[in-house]
């Protein structure tokens, strides 16, 4: 785009750039000035060269939170580093001399100031003791989609700034005890997508002030016990789509400010009726996709908070009468994909809040007269298909008898009956039929469609 130009300074500040060409700075070697204010970027790709030639932030000015990624392999891994290099504080490594042919981070140590790391997707197969030492101010790393298989202890030593770790999608089958004990200010925990088959009992003891973990996507057959009891400020815990058969009963007692908690893509057969005794600020609660046959009675007693309930899925034949009660603020209710044959006359009566629910694919052949008439929240109409219900239409009188005149027209007048009120709209198509009268000569064919509002029988 600018080639031979001998550019010395660049300003783009104050448009509306929201992107820039990979390689817009190739062929600029004698640039010094770049100023990229008041766009709305996410990042910017500068070559090595250009990036050294940048003496300070002055001469580099772009608003704060654009990633800057650095390309170029011809230069030393000591290159990047030297001078004014330290100066970055947000880092995308990509093609860059800190990632060296083994795959391995190397001499970083020099990067005091920065801020916000991302090796993500850099293929890197293992990690030194040392390899992060001396970054005290980072409060970002992102080490997404690598090869990883192990943590050294002592990798995060010194990130005592550290907030969100982001460790996904790699394939650690194991952490060391103690391997994240230097990170007291850590909030985020990403561990999605890795082979984790166990976890160390005392592995979360240092990280009081986490607000989100996630573990979903790995192998965790079971959990040790009070092994998050240290995490009295988590807000979010992922276990989706591990291998959990079963939960200590007392798993998240330490967890009273805990608002989402996901168990879905499990093999959990059963949960015993304390288990989220006290949860009481969830909002969230997913169990979809495990092998729950029964709703143990009070299982929900503590959970006046929750927003949404997931259990679709399962194995439930029936629910206890009263085993919704708790959950007077519930929005959403999704029971869809269970066994269901049977629901109790009251089973929704408290939940007069619901704007939400989902009894699809279950085997109802017959609903209670008046089930959903409490749920005056819904937004929407209950999800039922894939159940065998059925609706009998019933005629009053059954029968019959007009007088034929000789001028005037008689209407023969019925009523129609449902036989139970339904959460959605009813339409019922009729159409009149001769018996011993002659259409046209004793009667005048008609035909048309009745349409019963939700929750009415008539």
């Amino acid at each position: 785009m600018f080639d031979n130009l001998d550019l010395r300074s660049l300003h783009l500040s104050n448009n509306r750039l929201t992107a820039l060409p990979a390689n817009i700075f190739d062929n600029l070697p004698n640039l010094r000035t770049i100023s990229l204010n008041n766009n709305p970027l996410s990042e910017v790709s500068i070559p090595f060269e250009i990036y050294e030639n940048l003496e300070n932030s002055e001469t580099f000015s772009r608003d704060e939170g654009i990633q800057v990624l650095v390309t170029g392999q011809t230069h030393s891994p000591d290159s990047i580093l030297h001078g004014r290099s330290q100066k970055v504080s947000h880092a995308i490594l990509s093609a860059l001399p800190g990632i060296t042919a083994a795959n391995q981070v190397t001499n970083l140590a020099q990067l005091t100031s920065i801020t916000n790391l991302n090796l993500a997707g850099q293929s890197l197969t293992s990690l030194q003791t040392n390899d992060f030492a001396g970054l005290a101010n980072l409060q970002t790393l992102n080490l997404v989609n690598n090869q990883l298989t192990n943590l050294p202890n002592g990798v995060f030593a010194g990130l005592a700034n550290l907030e969100t770790l982001d460790l996904d999608h790699n394939q650690l089958s194991s952490l060391p005890a103690g391997v994240f004990d230097d990170l007291d200010n850590l909030r985020i925990l990403e561990f999605h997508d890795n082979r984790l088959a166990s976890l160390p009992d005392n592995i979360f003891d240092e990280l009081a002030n986490l607000r989100e973990l996630h573990l979903e996507e790995n192998q965790l057959a079971n959990l040790p016990d009070g092994v998050f009891n240290s995490l009295t400020n988590l807000q979010r815990l992922g276990l989706y789509a591990n291998r959990l058969s079963s939960l200590p009963a007392n798993i998240f007692d330490e967890l009273a400010d805990l608002q989402w908690l996901w168990l879905g893509g499990n093999r959990i057969s059963s949960l015993s009726a304390n288990v989220f005794d006290e949860l009481t600020n969830l909002q969230r609660l997913e169990l979809e996709n495990n092998q729950l046959a029964n709703l143990p009675a009070g299982i929900f007693n503590s959970l006046a908070n929750l927003q949404r309930l997931v259990i679709s899925g399962n194995r439930l034949s029936s629910l206890e009468d009263d085993v919704l009660d708790p959950l007077v603020n519930l929005l959403v209710l999704d029971l869809k994909n269970n066994q269901l044959t049977s629901l109790p006359a009251g089973v929704f009566d408290k939940l007069t809040k619901l704007e939400e629910l989902f009894l699809s694919g279950n085997q109802l052949a017959s609903l209670p007269d008046g089930i959903f008439d409490r749920l005056t929240s819904l937004v929407s109409d209950v999800e039922l298909e894939g159940n065998p219900v059925s609706i009998e239409i019933s005629l009053s009188p059954a029968a019959l008898e007009v007088a034929e005149g000789n001028s005037d027209q008689t209407n023969a007048e019925f009523t129609v009956r449902l036989s139970r009120s339904s959460a959605m709209e009813v339409t019922v198509q009729y159409t009149t039929q001769p018996g011993t009268a002659t259409a046209g000569l004793d009667y005048t064919t008609i035909s048309g469609s009745l349409n019963f509002p939700a929750g009415t029988t008539t």
